[in-house]
């Protein structure tokens, strides 16, 4: 549940204007839609249990009353099964867990309630009230107070509820300073929030509590230990709403700025990165929240403006595409809950929404909406109570009304025949039109009023733009077979067509600003032929995305970094590559915190050259090379010379210098003290003698489509060898005169290598390791380490495997340089 602080359009004048309108008119009763619902297929009413109605009650030592309700009808869509009333102070909050609901607000009493119809089981007393934002999981509660501190709580689930507050956070210290991963962003080290913490999200794999405060930053904290292990500011305003995606670990933000941002934990560490900014909207964002499934995820955001922006994550990357918008509240939007397909939207119109989203489609529905409450419907609650005959929900909301409340709904599955005039007779098996809602709120006329004349110029204005967008779709001539459905009605009439979904698919892309038609087209051209229009527009828009990407890969500035691969005595080694292949040191480090040390050895600057970087890890003085990795390519001038100079220094030669079969270049195989292997040729000097990295792959033709679409790298020359059974590849970045090159050989029948422990990976420059990731997971590469900066060096690296597992890194060009420096 996320509860937010209200920051909206009019804000300093709503909670006035509230309090003026209860002085001025009495509580009206509440207000229900009554609709008979009949089937082919009847609703067995055993099947749905109510709750008896119930008299008023007063809670002893407690400012809230249950109001009573008239018994319900089973006929109803919704109805309301418990009405709270607080005498004072707001509800700022609301989570449900194991059969209980906890509310927050002014109060330092976190109230439980007893599913579902709101019997008193108690409260968590703290010493700090204003209680804006509670998470549930299990048998944790976390809160937080207007002392800008989480309390973490425990409780049973037996009939007498017990709880215990178990910690606070941040946890008393000797020390006021704590040392995060990351201070980039986090000058103060002060791990405890300095203003109003109006939401958290919990990770549930690893643990992780995350907290989102007005003063613009978000914190994680470990909750095993109780440590606050990384703090970033996150936006340039109030940050508004968070959550995790659990599947992947990725962190949403939204906030007042009117962005929603996504963060990614950098791998192995606490700190995290920002991989994406979704900015759609100018307006206050005030809500977040996420439908996850195993084909899909769907990610919605509510703002101020009133509209419902979704984006559709993409199903080989973490980037998400604007899918358009749910339009229907007529002020802000406060508060969404998703529960698998539905979505759940309160607003400052006093509303609560209930739509659908449609399987496999982008595609929603507003099925009703919930007009109970007299004030904005600050936060909700959703979960789902039965699925027999039809699917019911739970839906708790909280209202400046100063009222909680319980609704029961119940949801027809989409191909479920359902008629509303009792006469099955004229439904014929199909679903006939439904009466579209009144959607005007249930606020009192005098607070319209004057919410109206305080309203923004900015509100207005797009209300307006909207009204213009909404007549001129209305005027297109459509074909008669196809009733198209606006996104804020419930009217449904669908076709018999098989082509009629695919139509109202395109006619939806093309009213919502995913396919730019010319003026002309919009206000001249015929149904029929606006359809072929965005057929054809659709087809480009669907393919360019990845082709875009791939000429991206193909324009961006890369170039082979160094080769990198773990040897058994660093020194002895270093020794191998200056005096017989004639290297230079470039640069060595020692890291004895992590029992390692680098070495960087090459023929020229790091800055342009292609090297080695050798690791060494302490106390290991052996690795398996395996059968995969083949050899390194080194030019000589004179290969018998340099063959002669490994002898004299003890070095193993493999191969006497001669030609090979049916060639006229003289070559020589070396190998180091750890046993990799040097091919050297012979050719005249050049810029890059370390020219040659070779490995052996079970799939060549698949391994070079990767490398040519994802790596980016050219095919050179490709040479069947079938009296030796080989096939071997040359690929890279330039002519195979003037830069290295990456050799795959195959040999007939042979599809698996055994790749040692030795040899590590290549690495690659690239000008942006984000989209080099989105190009290896749409070319079925798979990421071993998400893009993004390195702990302590903030280089940006993203770690892959090719199709045959031999592993790439690719590293960000400006940071390598900067490193360099």
């Amino acid at each position: 549940m996320h509860a937010i602080a209200m920051d909206v359009y009019g804000k300093r004048s709503l909670l006035t204007l509230m309090d003026k309108e209860k002085t001025e008119q009495q509580e009206s009763p509440n207000i229900h839609l009554h609709v008979q619902i009949h089937s082919h297929r009847e609703a067995n009413e055993q099947d749905i249990q109510f709750s008896p109605p119930r008299p008023s009650t007063t809670f002893p030592q407690s400012p809230w009353t249950l109001s009573s309700l008239p018994p319900p009808s089973p006929s109803l869509l919704y109805h309301c099964i418990a009405s709270l009333h607080r005498h004072e102070g707001n509800i700022y909050s609301i989570a449900v867990s194991k059969g209980f609901i906890f509310t927050g607000s002014n109060s330092s009493r976190i109230r439980v309630w007893k599913q579902p119809d709101c019997m008193d089981k108690g409260y968590l007393k703290s010493n700090s009230g204003e209680i804006r934002t509670i998470l549930a999981y299990n048998n944790m509660v976390f809160s937080s107070h207007k002392d800008h501190k989480i309390r973490i709580w425990n409780f049973n689930v037996s009939e007498n509820f017990k709880s215990k507050k178990v910690a606070t956070l941040p946890k008393r210290s000797k020390n006021s300073f704590l040392n995060f991963s990351r201070t980039k962003n986090n000058n103060s080290h002060n791990h405890k929030h300095k203003d109003l913490v109006s939401c958290m999200a919990y990770y549930h794999s690893e643990g992780l509590l995350y907290t989102g405060s007005h003063d613009r930053t978000v914190k994680a904290w470990r909750i095993s230990d109780r440590n606050c292990v990384d703090s970033f500011l996150a936006h340039e305003d109030h940050v508004n709403a968070i959550l995790v995606n659990q599947d992947d670990g990725c962190v949403f933000t939204c906030s007042s700025d009117g962005s929603v941002k996504i963060w990614r934990r950098v791998y192995t560490e606490n700190s995290h990165t920002l991989t994406m900014t979704l900015k759609f909207q100018h307006s206050p964002v005030n809500t977040l929240a996420l439908s996850s499934s195993f084909n899909h995820c769907f990610l919605y955001s509510g703002s101020s403006d009133g509209m419902i922006n979704f984006w559709e994550k993409e199903r080989l990357c973490y980037r998400f595409n604007h899918g358009g918008f749910l339009q229907g509240h007529r002020f802000a939007v406060l508060c969404v809950e998703t529960v698998g397909n539905m979505v759940f939207s309160g607003s400052e119109d006093t509303t609560i929404r209930v739509w659908r989203r449609e399987e496999d489609s982008c595609y929603h529905e507003c099925l009703m909406v919930l007009d109970g409450h007299r004030g904005p419907v600050r936060c909700l609650a959703a979960c789902l109570e039965m699925e027999k005959v039809v699917v019911g929900f739970l839906v708790y909301s909280a209202s400046l009304d100063q009222t909680f409340k319980v609704w029961r709904i119940k949801v027809f599955s989409e191909d479920e025949n359902v008629c509303l005039d009792g006469d099955n007779n004229k439904c014929d098996g199909r679903v006939k039109k439904i009466r579209e809602y009144d959607m005007s709120p249930v606020l009192s006329p005098s607070w319209v009023e004057k919410k109206l004349q305080g309203g923004n110029k900015e509100t207005d204005k797009g209300r307006s733009v909207s009204f213009i967008c909404i007549t001129m779709i209305s005027s297109l001539m459509l074909p008669s077979a196809t009733t198209l459905r606006p996104c804020c009605s419930c009217s449904i009439t669908p076709s018999s067509s098989s082509s009629s979904s695919r139509r109202i698919a395109l006619f939806h892309l093309l009213t919502t600003g995913g396919i730019a038609l010319p003026q002309s087209q919009l206000l001249g051209g015929k149904g029929s032929d606006l359809f072929q229009i965005a057929e054809a527009n659709a087809a480009v828009n669907l393919a360019q995305p990845d082709q875009n990407l791939f000429n991206w890969v193909q324009n961006d500035n890369r170039r082979f970094l160094h080769v990198v691969y773990k040897v058994g005595d660093l020194d002895k080694t270093i020794k191998f590559y200056t005096e017989c292949l004639g290297m230079k040191l470039l640069r060595k480090r020692d890291i004895p915190e992590d029992k390692y040390s680098n070495a960087f050895l090459g023929y020229g600057p790091e800055d342009s050259s292609f090297t080695v970087e050798l690791t060494y890890n302490y106390g290991v003085d052996n690795y398996d090379i395996g059968t995969g990795f083949g050899h390194f390519g080194i030019i000589a001038e004179d290969v018998s010379k340099t063959v002669d100079i490994v002898k004299a220094k003890g070095g193993k030669v493999t191969r006497e210098p001669g030609s090979v079969k049916g060639g006229s270049i003289v070559t020589a195989s070396v190998e180091d003290p750890s046993g990799y292997r040097f091919e050297l040729l012979e050719r005249r000097p050049t810029r890059e003698p370390l020219c040659k990295v070779m490995l052996r792959v079970g799939d060549l033709d698949r391994v070079i489509a990767f490398y040519e679409k994802a790596v980016g790298m050219k095919l050179l020359h490709k040479i069947d060898n079938p009296e030796e059974k080989y096939t071997v590849a040359k690929l890279g970045y330039g002519p195979e005169a003037n830069g290295p090159v990456l050799q795959l050989t195959y040999n007939y029948g042979v599809t698996n290598y055994d790749k040692g422990n030795g040899y590590a990976q290549i690495a690659i420059g690239t000008d942006d390791v984000y989209k080099t990731a989105e190009a290896i997971k749409s070319c079925g590469g798979k990421i071993i380490r998400e893009p993004g900066p390195l702990p302590g060096i903030n280089t940006k690296i993203v770690v892959c495997l090719d199709p045959d597992g031999w592993k790439l890194v690719f590293v960000d060009n400006v940071d390598f340089l900067k490193e360099l420096e």
